[in-house]
């Protein structure tokens, strides 16, 4: 009796588990290959899987959850995007607050460190500024992820710093 119990569970694995993964990859491959992907990171939640949050620590604040921002105090910063496959074009939305210029940068080699920098086209909304930066990605390597940079030169000085509110990316 117990013999014939344990082997019911043993082909119970055998055969769900391969239909679990063929599940999750068809997930990965086919259904989320839509023509536009779209990630949001909110620093109220900062929890989402696609973006790592701003690194490393030491030139960034804990983010505020009253406020919702994160702080960078020194230059630079980086983030990485994770995504299930290749695209043509990336458009990043960083909202912030602050006078201080920055410029993004989309790493092209993850061996080397060359990176694609854009300037950006900035929006104002009353309290806070929408920046848009605009990377082709034809040639940019891709392994599952893209590694950003956020550089402002003029935050050595320690009275400036820029506060950030969300991060959209949109790839096409």
């Amino acid at each position: 009796m117990r013999l014939n119990n344990a082997l019911k569970t043993v082909v119970f694995l055998v055969w769900t588990i391969p239909f679990l993964l063929l599940v999750y990859f068809g997930y990965l491959y086919f259904i989320d290959s839509r023509k536009e992907f779209v990630i949001d990171y909110d620093f109220c939640k900062a929890s989402t899987r696609r973006i790592t949050g701003l690194t490393p620590y030491g030139r960034v604040k804990p983010i505020d959850k009253q406020k919702c921002i994160q702080r960078m105090i020194i230059d630079p910063v980086y983030f990485d995007v994770n995504i299930p496959r290749r695209y043509k074009r990336a458009e990043v939305y960083i909202d912030y607050s602050s006078d201080v210029d920055f410029r993004l940068g989309v790493k092209k080699n993850f061996q080397k460190w060359e990176w694609n920098f854009s300037e950006p086209i900035i929006t104002s909304f009353g309290n806070y500024n929408r920046a848009l930066f605009v990377f082709a990605l034809d040639e940019i390597d891709f392994n599952k992820k893209l590694g950003f940079i956020i550089s402002a030169p003029s935050l050595q000085d320690d009275e400036r710093f820029i506060d950030f509110y969300n991060l959209k990316v949109i790839f096409k």
